[in-house]
């Protein structure tokens, strides 16, 4: 896991960070830009998902696997709750609905 890797990653004097400082990286990790730079890679991976189905009539697995684990990152609390209130569930319903259909590609 990410916090695993981070155990094992020493800080700039040397010494192993320990699970509290580990937190607070992650934590500044996810500030605005980093959110939303995963937010743009995340739509970035979902339409090439649904793009090569468009194009090609179908999708190899290992693009309907990075597209399936896009569309329900994007269903996290964290990366729900930057949009605006109006706008929130609408999100939920079309990214879900984007799951369905990715399950039915290459049935």
């Amino acid at each position: 896991t990410v916090i695993e890797f981070f155990k094992t990653l020493p800080d700039s004097g040397g010494r192993q960070i320990d699970e509290t400082e580990q937190r607070e990286i992650m934590a500044r990790a996810l500030d605005d830009m980093g959110i939303t730079y995963l937010i743009s890679q995340d739509n970035a991976v979902i339409a090439t998902g649904f793009g090569q189905f468009v194009l090609e009539g179908k999708i190899d697995e290992d693009i309907k696997t990075l597209t399936k684990l896009a569309l329900n990152r994007e269903l996290l609390p964290i990366l729900i709750d930057r949009w605006g209130d109006d706008y929130k569930q609408t999100r939920k319903e079309q990214l879900t609905k984007m799951l369905k259909v990715v399950d039915l590609m290459n049935k």
